[in-house]
């Protein structure tokens, strides 16, 4: 695996490295969801796997919610309904916090419902409002219970 990218100046400090894992993780899935072939020193599953773990275990310790960490490791554990739910309604919060952040007075319905996917949709732009159909998509398969 190309650890030398995973390694400096990641190594510094856990946000940093939060964050190279993070878009190493994405553009892996994103070539995989491609159909391109990834050479295994670049995406071999145990270090794959290793990483996802890293990754989720970074998000479920802080109190940042970045969409674009929560949509990665979404993706790699949209399988797993219990670890995946708990991150869907993380994201949902998220984005529902970035609509609210760019217009104060929103007026929003109940979370989750298809009025405050509109509502919040209207406030994203395309990468956070992919995000939001990916994540409503998991709590459609998962419940949002679990």
């Amino acid at each position: 695996m190309c650890h030398e990218i995973l390694r400096s100046p990641a190594e510094k400090a856990p946000r940093h490295r939060a964050s190279v894992v993070n878009d190493y993780l994405y553009y892996v899935w994103e070539a995989k969801e491609l159909g391109l072939t990834l050479s295994p020193t670049i995406a071999d599953q145990a270090s794959i796997s290793k990483l996802v773990d890293e990754l989720y275990q970074y998000i479920v310790s802080t109190d940042q919610s970045i969409y674009n960490y929560l949509d990665t490791i979404l993706r790699y554990i949209h399988l797993e309904c219990e670890k995946a739910v708990p991150i869907a309604l993380k994201e949902e919060i998220t984005l529902e916090n970035h609509a609210l952040s760019k217009n104060p007075s929103l007026q929003l319905p109940e979370r989750g419902n298809t009025a405050w996917l509109i509502a919040v949709s209207r406030y994203l732009d395309e990468e956070r409002a992919d995000s939001l159909a990916y994540c409503q998509s998991v709590l459609a398969r998962c419940g949002r219970g679990v």
